[in-house]
């Protein structure tokens, strides 16, 4: 008799987000209970949404768990992607039989920025799967990754000043790279095993840790953009002022798409399926 009225006491609301961010999807972008996609207003013109059907006791907790679940969805997507989204929930319809109530504008504001791309339909299909891969690797995570992702998300909510998103993108790279300072040092100590610690620390450059970190995640091909990766963070002292004219979008880019690689690859060596293939690389 009780789980009856459990399950009646549970109502039903569609959640629906206008949304900004770098790309529009050709086609509706499917996880789950949660969708993406494009839809014709006639009042409003073309609109970009995404919507969420969201099971809870009351209105309340819906918005509490609507919230939470955009939030994180997006940041999924936003690893996938490398670029950023950002939400506004503006209403929230009730769809549980017999009941049929709405609450308008139950977001916040946010600053609104142009679209710059389309997806086709193959490239939702590989987002689609990106991102429920990201999902299920945000199951299982430590400090470093979740510092590492906090990070990234900041650097990608300043996207449209590339100076400074650079450092906490960077930041997010210093910090996974410092997660295996141990094997570091056990692989100079390798190759030169009479080494003082001091010595030690002196070798332990930026560029070395960031090169050892990515080695052991399996990132190939790295050596370059590494490099230009640290020269510039020396070359212009991010985290102080220098003459914005001389900075490049592209060195922003590059730190962005290295630390989005970084923090996806150490994602995957913490689980436990792909831990050891890991260890066995290292």
């Amino acid at each position: 008799m009780s789980n009856s009225k459990d399950m009646t006491s549970q109502r039903t609301w569609i959640f629906e987000a206008e949304v900004k961010g770098y790309y529009v999807p050709a086609k509706p972008l499917v996880i789950g209970d949660f969708e993406l996609k494009t839809v014709e207003d006639k009042e409003k013109g073309t609109r970009f949404v995404a919507q969420l059907s969201v099971k809870a006791k009351d209105l309340h907790s819906a918005g509490e768990l609507a919230r939470q679940e955009f939030s994180r969805v997006f940041k999924a997507i936003m690893l996938s992607v490398q670029r950023e989204y950002e939400f506004e929930i503006r209403n929230a319809t009730e769809i549980t039989p017999d009941r049929q109530f709405e609450q308008e504008h139950m977001g916040y504001e946010t600053i609104t920025f142009p679209f710059v791309g389309v997806l086709n339909p193959e490239d939702v299909d590989q987002l689609r799967d990106k991102t429920e891969e990201v999902l299920r690797l945000m199951g299982k995570t430590d400090s470093f990754s979740q510092k590492a992702i906090e990070y990234f998300m900041i650097g990608a909510s300043l996207s449209r000043w590339p100076q400074e998103a650079f450092l906490p993108f960077f930041k997010a790279i210093e910090l996974i790279s410092g997660r295996f300072r141990r094997e570091f040092e056990t692989a100079i100590k390798t190759q030169i095993p009479d080494l003082e610690p001091d010595e030690i620390s002196r070798l332990a450059t930026s560029k070395r840790k960031i090169l050892n970190a990515c080695k052991i995640l399996g990132l190939e091909n790295v050596n370059e953009k590494v490099n230009t990766i640290v020269r510039t963070r020396n070359r212009f002292d991010i985290a102080h002022a220098t003459l914005e004219r001389e900075f490049k979008k592209e060195y922003a880019d590059e730190c962005r798409e290295l630390a989005g690689e970084i923090i996806l690859n150490y994602m995957r060596f913490l689980q436990d399926d792909c831990s050891e293939s890991f260890k066995g690389k290292h």
